[in-house]
């Protein structure tokens, strides 16, 4: 299996916008990662950089880290790991504090019971 390093780049057309190259091959790597055959990548890393260019090209575009998703993902981890008694195992597991778990647990137990209660409406 090829690692990130060893994939060659995109040659995009002289005086491209640098944004949408960097998109485009980091849209390429991820494809050949996938097991995509390195010209097929290309082809549809390219048309995909060629499709942001227009649909998005001439925006200013702030491109968010996700830290919410982030976030949101390893909560729902942690709330699916939670046994009842492993507080201070998942509070080390993810580096925080057992209140912090708790505050996790509580959350997703919160939602979880809301669920419940508006399918019974």
């Amino acid at each position: 299996m090829l690692n990130a390093a060893e994939i060659p780049l995109i040659n995009f057309p002289e005086n491209y916008p640098e944004m949408i190259e960097q998109m485009g091959q980091i849209i390429n790597r991820e494809l050949i990662m996938a097991g995509i055959a390195k010209p097929d990548a290309y082809t549809h890393a390219f048309k995909i950089a060629e499709a942001i260019r227009t649909e998005i090209g001439g925006e200013q575009a702030y491109i968010p880290r996700g830290l919410l998703y982030e976030l949101s993902k390893r909560d729902e981890e942690i709330y699916n790991e939670f046994r009842g008694d492993n507080y201070d195992k998942l509070a080390h597991k993810f580096k925080l504090t057992s209140m912090q778990v708790r505050t996790i647990i509580k959350r997703g137990q919160a939602r979880d019971r809301a669920a419940r209660q508006a399918s019974l409406i």
